[in-house]
This record gives structure tokens, sequence and C-alpha cells, in this order.
């Protein structure tokens, strides 16, 4: 089989590359080892990715299918830290929406696989790419499993887009994968049980901060509520306690879930557990093949990037590709300026990210931030970069990074924030 592009993945950055190319003309296929829908990370979406779903056609399908989601609240212990996306600046790129939604995942991406099919893309589900096809450093196609049939198959193909997420085909064939500095893990399941807190009974996503980590509520619909913690591998390995226990630990000992839960929670789903987090790839693109989205990079689940990162880069790649796809030496130059932008946008959510981890584990730092956010001037800039504007002031990211550095140095020693974390052995009463 041949075709012009082929794509490996068919998530959000896979069905959004491909509805973009095959709307500009280009024969395209989806490899997609999954049949969808199927359950993932990445239930919160932010404002700054309603443009894109109106520029992909699926905005209205999106608006009448999922929960409305007005903003985010961090608790920095009982204290809310608000990001109200209807207070965002005229210079937003989210100005003409000042909302985002909440997504039940597995929806949320057979719409936007089913959108790109609509366009004309060829979708192999069930398909699994074992590897790619080299001649010296150049790709000139795939080798595909068809898990139905065990048939194998040679794809040829003039590029390749890795949009395979966390498994990152090509990165992990080329042992271009590194974990970055922040070294988390996240687990997650979806609840029954009754929303008390206010903001969240709206569709807020609510969250609350504790040491080197935080936990999550995300409302899926009426009667579902995902909930996950992010902490660190040292704090789940030293607990020695299942991942249930685990979870349940902070569940029942947080005061957000305490408070702002109903005393009724049932689980209604398994459990999921993601190891080393964080990462990055050397290179994210060479000959004829490149890397989008999680495939290239994944910094943390704070403040909601994943989605947009991987929706945005999607869209500046088809564009690079359209523009430049005619000439191998002009891609390339391309796709190296392409490079450099992820980079710079990379470093800035994580400086951002690991702000928010030194405030975690320092009593005087989550003061500031808890009295610097009542200020209007310093609020909107929070509101425009966990909207997704993070290019809007990326001076002001550096000075809260180093500001936050300097103090953690200073004054750890004296401020340093209690641990939450189970103590090993021990955990709360499972939840059913």
């Amino acid at each position: 089989m041949n075709y012009e592009i082929a794509i490996i993945g068919g998530g959000p950055a896979g069905a959004s590359l491909a509805t973009y190319l095959a709307r500009a003309g280009k024969s395209v296929a989806i490899f997609e080892k999954s049949d969808f829908p199927r359950f993932h990370i990445g239930e919160s979406l932010l404002p700054a990715t309603m443009p894109i779903l109106q520029d992909l056609g699926v905005y209205e399908r999106m608006r009448s299918t999922f929960l409305n989601k007005p903003g985010g609240c961090w608790y920095y212990d009982d204290t809310p830290v608000m990001s109200d996306f209807a207070k965002c600046r005229e210079t937003a790129s989210f100005k003409d929406f000042r909302h985002a939604f909440m997504v039940e995942r597995g929806e949320f991406d057979r719409i936007l696989l089913d959108n790109a099919r609509d366009h004309g893309v060829r979708v192999f589900q069930h398909h699994l790419v074992r590897e790619a096809i080299w001649e010296g450093e150049r790709m000139t196609g795939l080798q595909v499993k068809d898990l139905q049939t065990m048939e194998g198959k040679s794809i040829r193909t003039e590029m390749v887009f890795d949009c395979s997420g966390y498994r990152s085909v090509i990165a992990s064939q080329r042992n271009l994968r590194k974990p970055n500095r922040l070294k988390k893990m996240a687990i997650f399941a979806h609840y029954r049980a009754e929303a008390l807190e206010e903001r969240l009974k709206q569709g807020w996503f609510v969250g609350q901060m504790f040491y080197d980590g935080w936990l999550w509520l995300i409302p899926i619909d009426k009667d579902r509520i995902s909930i996950g913690v992010v902490t660190t591998l040292d704090n789940y390995k030293k607990a020695s306690i299942s991942p249930e226990q685990f979870l349940d630990h902070y569940i029942r000992t947080l005061s957000l879930t305490r408070k702002g839960l109903g005393k009724n929670i049932e689980r209604v789903s398994d459990i999921y557990l993601y190891g080393n987090l964080g990462y990055s790839s050397e290179r994210i693109f060479g000959d004829r093949w490149a890397l989008v989205g999680d495939a290239a990079v994944f910094i943390d689940p704070c403040y909601s990037s994943g989605v947009h990162l991987a929706m945005d880069s999607a869209r500046e790649i088809a564009r690079v590709y359209l523009e430049h796809g005619y000439d191998a030496r002009s891609l390339q130059n391309a796709l190296s300026k392409y490079e450099k932008r992820l980079r710079q946008h990379e470093e800035l959510v994580l400086m951002l990210v690991d702000s928010f981890y030194m405030a975690s584990r320092n009593k005087f730092l989550r003061f500031l931030v808890k009295n610097l956010s009542k200020i209007s001037s310093l609020n909107q800039k929070f509101v425009h970069f966990t909207g997704g504007d993070l290019a809007d002031d990326p001076g002001y990211i550096k000075m809260t990074y180093y500001t936050h550095l300097a103090i953690s140095a200073l004054a750890n020693v004296f401020q340093r924030q209690p641990s939450a974390a189970p103590e090993k052995g021990k955990s709360a009463v499972l939840i059913k």
C-alpha cells in the first residue's frame, strides 16, 4: 500500500493533522492500534483549543456532547487560586470563546477520528505499527501488523508523522526518548460521587496542591468525576501499597475530597497508572519523518496542557508541510524552525509547571502565590497561561520561575511543607 503521508496514531494530534492535510488534497492514512472509543487520560481541555476545534469543523459537535468548563481552580492549602476564563483580555487567542470542555476522552477522540475519515483520510484501526523502514537515515515506510487478521503489511510513503503519543514509535526505535527533570507519575480512575464544592458543581476543573504533587477533580458528566493524583515516583515506591490503596489514601485524607465530595464515593472504572510521566525527545524530525504532540514531548498533566499542545502542534506542522513539503531541503529548514519554536514552548511550560511544584514544597511560596493571585493584573496573566496562551508573556514566566527557584533555595530549610504521602504499608479504608 502506498500513501503520500502515513500517520502513526489516531488520537487528537494524529486525527487533527490528518484532517488538515486531507483537506488540502493530500493522500493520508492513519494507522491506529486501538479501537475507538478507548479510555484515555486528558479530560480537561483549554479554551485555546476551542478555535482549533472550530477550524476542524467539530466545535458545535463537541459543545453539544460535553460539559462546559468555565475555568480552573487550584487550592493552595484551603485557599482557591482562580483562573476564570471569562476574565481574559481581548488579546487572548480564546477571547471569542472564554470557556473549554470537560470530555470523556474516548468519545472526544472518536469524534476527531471520524472527522478525519469524513475528510477522506484512510483510517486503519487495529493496525499496530511495529517499526519504521529505513534506508540509512531516510525513512521510506512502515511495517504494520493487522491485529485482527495478524497479517503483516509494508507501507510505502513519502512522509511519516509519528502521533503515537506516549508510545512514540520512532523515538523508541531510535532511542531518542529522555525523561524530564520533574520525575512524576499519575494514577487516576472514574468515580460516581456527589459534587459539593461549588465550582466543581458548575463544571470547573478543581485541584488541590500537596507536597510535591496535586490531586484533580474533573466532572465528566452529572454522575461521574475523574479523580487523579500526580506525585513523585519515589512517593509511590516508598509507600509499598497497591495502586488502589495509594489513590484512596489521597481521596480520604485531602481536604478537597473530604469536603468537596459526598460521603458515598464508588469507583466505576479500572485504575490507571502512568509512570515516568514527563519526557522529551532528543530529535523531533529527520529525513521524511517528524514527531508530533505527545510523541515528541509531554511535560506534566498540570494545567491540562497536553491535548492543546498536541492539537496546536498538529496544526502548525500541517502548515509547515503544506508550505514546504514540495522540496526536501526547504522542508528540513522549516522543520528545524518548527523544532526551535517547540523547544521554546516546552521550556516555558516546564518552567511554569516547575514553579507550581516548588510552591507545593514551600510554605512561603504558597503564601506569595495565594496573595499575589488576588491582584487583578497578575491573575489575568494566570488566566492566559492556564487558558493555553503560554507564549503570551514568556518574560513573566521566566521571572516567576527564577524567583521561585531563589526563594526555594533560601527558605526551604525553614518553610518546607509537610509531606502528604502515605506512610509505608499504610493506607485509608478502600473505596468500593
